[in-house]
C-alpha cells in the first residue's frame, strides 16, 4: 500500500531512571540501594518481631510484607507494631523515604499526582500490606543498569510519537497518555470511539 499510506506509533510501556552514576556526575543526589544494608535491616526487623510477637505473623518478598491478618488478631501485636518495627529499620537504610501501608493509600483522598500514582499501582487484595518507597533517584539494581517502578515522574514519562508522510511537525504541551492512541487512530479512521475508552484524541 506504499509506506505514504502507514502511519507509525511509538510509545513505551514505562520510563526509566537515568544512570545513577551519571545523575550524581551531574551534581544530582543518586544512588543503588546496597543490598548488604537493606539485607542486615530486614533480618534485624525479622528478628524483632519474632521476638516481640512471635512467627509467622507475615511473609515478606525483599521489603514487601503480606501481613496474615489471621494469625495478627490472635497475637498480641496491632498492625501498627508490624509497621513502626518495618519502619524503624527500614529508613535506616540509604536510598528508601518512606514506608507505606497499603490501606492508608487506598483510602488517602488526596489528588496530587504520586498518590494517585500509588493507588494505580495497589491492588486491594494481592498487593503487600506493608511496603518500601524509594527516595528519588535510587533504585534496588545493582551493580549496572537501571529500572523503574516508582512513583516519579522519571518513570512514568514514555515517548508518544505519530509519524506519517504527510504529517506536518507539531508538539503538544499538555498532558498525555498511551491510552489516548487508540482514541486517535480511531479519530482519524474516522471510526466511532467506544463510550467505555479511557483514551481521548490527540490533536495531532
Amino acid at each position: 500500500i506504499g509506506l505514504e499510506n502507514v502511519m507509525f506509533v511509538l510509545t513505551a510501556d514505562h520510563g526509566g531512571l537515568p544512570l545513577p552514576e551519571y545523575l550524581t556526575n551531574q551534581g544530582e543526589k543518586a544512588g543503588r540501594i546496597k543490598e548488604n544494608i537493606l539485607s542486615e535491616a530486614l533480618e534485624w526487623i525479622d528478628e524483632e518481631i519474632e521476638e516481640k510477637f512471635g512467627k509467622s505473623l507475615y511473609f515478606r518478598n525483599r521489603d514487601r510484607f503480606f501481613i496474615n491478618h489471621k494469625l495478627l488478631k490472635k497475637s498480641n501485636a496491632e498492625f501498627s507494631d508490624i509497621y513502626e518495627i518495618i519502619e524503624k529499620y527500614l529508613l535506616r537504610v540509604e536510598g528508601i523515604e518512606k514506608i507505606i501501608s497499603k490501606n492508608s493509600i487506598l483510602e488517602n483522598s488526596e489528588i496530587d499526582k504520586i498518590s494517585k500514582r500509588l493507588k494505580n499501582m495497589l491492588h486491594p487484595q494481592k498487593s503487600a500490606d506493608i511496603f518500601a518507597i524509594e527516595s528519588p533517584n535510587y533504585i534496588y539494581k545493582t551493580p549496572y543498569g537501571t529500572s523503574h517502578g516508582s512513583p516519579y515522574d522519571y518513570d512514568t514519562h514514555v515517548p508518544l510519537i505519530f509519524s506519517q508522510k504527510h504529517f506536518k511537525i507539531n508538539s503538544i504541551d499538555s498532558p498525555a497518555a498511551t491510552v489516548d492512541i487508540a482514541a486517535t487512530i480511531a479519530q482519524i479512521l474516522k471510526v466511532e470511539i467506544p463510550s467505555f475508552s479511557d483514551g481521548v484524541p490527540l490533536d495531532i
